[in-house]
Formats: C-alpha cells, sequence, structure tokens
C-alpha cells in the first residue's frame, strides 16, 4: 500500500480519504457530476455525492 511506503498511516492518512479530498476539491472546483463519475469510475450521482464533503460555510441560508 502505499500510504504504508510513505508512512502516512501514523498520521491517520489512508487512500480512501486521500480520494474522498480529491473529490471533494474537484467538486469545490467546479468540475461537474459527468466529469467526477468518469474521473472516479462511479456508476450513479447517488454514490458519488457520498464522497463529497460540504463545507457548512458553503451553505447560505
Amino acid at each position: 500500500m502505499a500510504v504504508a511506503r510513505a508512512g502516512l498511516e501514523a498520521r491517520g492518512i489512508a487512500t480512501h480519504s486521500t480520494r474522498r479530498t480529491l473529490i471533494t476539491n474537484l467538486s469545490s472546483s467546479g468540475v461537474s457530476l459527468p466529469v467526477l463519475r468518469k474521473i472516479t469510475g462511479h456508476l450513479r450521482d447517488r454514490v458519488l455525492l457520498r464522497y463529497i464533503e460540504v463545507d457548512p460555510a458553503q451553505v447560505s441560508l
């Protein structure tokens, strides 16, 4: 595993968390869901949306 070889496991970093961060950052930068689906290999938006974290500061009431 790349995370272990890089010595990052002790910091709580996992490949899944880096994947979530990448998808969230791309989404925040305006990359569309169809493009994110293609990049990540997801077939359904419902599954992809689980990876996108929403910053409360982005939500205006």
